[in-house]
Formats: structure tokens, sequence, C-alpha cells
């Protein structure tokens, strides 16, 4: 009996502990970065294998109708998103597209999280910059789960910067009418600025989403489609290992202690449109309700 107390006050502490430390602490000392100029990120770039990935899947007729970058990418949300039914915890465990999406259509499922890396990859197939994101609590180098949520940020050639896109869900989070990129929202949180979510998706409800988002706003870690490396936009005031648990799985390969540095401009001559440097506003925008869809499924 006294080892079974022992085991049930242990659980509790370590709850209480992973608690305490995604949801009071952060609001309690928010970490802030530096403004000067740190390590340079590597241009997102395509490959053969993007190339390759447009022509079997047939995505630039995907987006041949699309009038704008805000069509494009809703487009290829709803093929991606045609893809499987997603299936709670059953991850593709797969860095190519093609073998996902061919996995797919053979009739098996996967979780929501997945259609990140399909989606990132096609976006970057019909030549929209973009990167992989995990999101990172602070506590990610011992926490056994939920330490980590995963999604895209693409540059908005629409409003010349990095755009937090949530892939499994198809939202992003506007303030002002203006998107929003990782780091600004976790800023607009702490300023207690009211988003919302662009575009309309009735199963996600603006605030639980955000509640769940939250704690994974301390550190981002991008990895620019066609290269190999992960760069990790961390705290000054944070140690963060590389390796999970010390020995574990390699959380990123290079630190970067610079916003300024980590969310710089793409390199103009990608962009399709490079004259446009001024942001245009998002219209016919409104908060969106419904049964909210839990982030517990998507983050560990």
């Amino acid at each position: 009996m006294a080892w079974m107390l022992t085991v049930l006050t242990t659980v509790f502490v370590v709850y209480l502990i992973g608690f305490w430390s995604t949801r009071s602490f952060p609001t309690l000392r928010p970490y802030r970065f530096n403004q000067s100029s740190d390590v340079q990120l590597p241009e997102a770039r395509q490959t053969t294998l993007h190339t390759t990935f447009a022509s079997r899947n047939g995505l630039n007729a995907v987006v041949a109708s699309a009038l704008s970058e805000a069509d494009r990418i809703e487009a290829l949300l709803a093929w991606a998103h045609a893809l499987w039914t997603p299936l709670p915890g059953r991850h593709a465990n797969s860095t190519n597209p093609q073998t996902i999406v061919s996995r797919a259509l053979n009739g098996e499922r996967f979780s929501r999280s997945d259609f990140n890396t399909v989606l990132a990859h096609a976006m970057m197939a019909v030549g929209i910059p973009t990167r992989l994101v995990t999101l990172k609590t602070r506590d990610c180098t011992w926490r056994p789960l939920a330490s980590h949520y995963t999604g895209i940020e693409y540059f908005d050639q629409d409003h010349f910067k990095w755009v937090w896109l949530d892939g499994s869900l198809g939202v992003r989070l506007l303030d002002d009418f203006l998107p929003l990129n990782a780091l600004e929202i976790k800023n607009a949180l702490l300023d207690q600025k009211l988003l919302i979510t662009s575009p309309d998706r009735a199963n996600v409800d603006v605030d639980d989403y955000l509640e769940g988002l939250s704690p994974y706003l301390d550190i981002v870690v991008a990895q620019p489609i066609g290269q190999s490396r992960h760069y990790a936009l961390i705290p000054p005031q944070l140690k963060l290992h590389r390796r999970k648990w010390f020995i574990g799985a390699r959380q990123y390969d290079v630190s970067c202690y610079s916003a300024q540095a980590f969310y710089a401009s793409h390199p103009v001559h990608q962009l399709t449109h490079p004259e446009r440097t001024r942001a245009i506003p998002i219209q016919r925008v409104r908060t969106v309700s419904g049964q909210p869809v839990s982030l517990a499924n998507r983050s560990s």
C-alpha cells in the first residue's frame, strides 16, 4: 500500500510541475529575444523532389484557378486534407511528402500533424517559400510528452513577411487583419491582444486554439524546405540542450537568439512579385465559432 501511495504522489507532483512550467511560469516570466543581427537562415528552395512531387500529383492544376496566394494555399489545403481522414496518434514517421501521399492513397491514415509535411512541400513545389516549424515548450528537454507542436511558416508575398499556418487545421492568426508569425503570436498574447483566425473553420474555436497553442511559443525551430538543418530561435535567458534528455533525439542543429535574423525577409529573387514590399490588409474575416479541436492529439 505504501508503494502505491508513493507512485501516486510522484505522478501528482510531476503533473503539478508540468502544469506550472507550461501554463503559469511562461506568463509570470515571459521570454523576449534579442533585436540585433545573428545567424542567417538559408533560403527555402525547390529541389528535384518538388518538381517530381508537383508533376505526380498535378499540383499546378490544383492551383491553376487561384487568383491570389491565399487562394493557392486554400486549394492546396483542400487537396492535402482530402488525402486521408485524420487518425490521432498514428504518425507517418516520414519526411518525404510523396511517400506519405502514396501510402495515403493506398488507404493508410495518419495524424493531423502529417498534413504539415505534405502541405509545406506542396506549397514549395508551386513557388511559395516555406519552412516546417516546430514550436517547443521551455522544458522540452526533459518533458516526456506534449513538448512540441508542429506547423508551417511561409513567406507571404502579399504582406512581405513570414506567417504561421497551422496545416493540420488550415488556419492562420490575425491581428488587426494582418497575419502573424509564431513570435508575433506570442507577443500578441503577452500584450493581451484580441486575435482572430483566418479563414473561418467551423471546428476551430479561436480561444481554445490559443489556449492550447500558447505553452509552445517559447522556442521556435524552423527547417527551411530544401534544407537539411534545423534552426532554433531560443531566448537568450534559456539554455536549450541540443538533445532531448541530453542523450536522446536531436532537437535542433543551429541556435539563433535574434528575432530579427530569424524572421528576416526572404531573398527577393525567389518571389513571384517582388515589387510588393508593403502589407495588404486581409478583409472580410470574422472570429470563428463551433466545436473546438483539441491540440492534445497534435503536440506529442
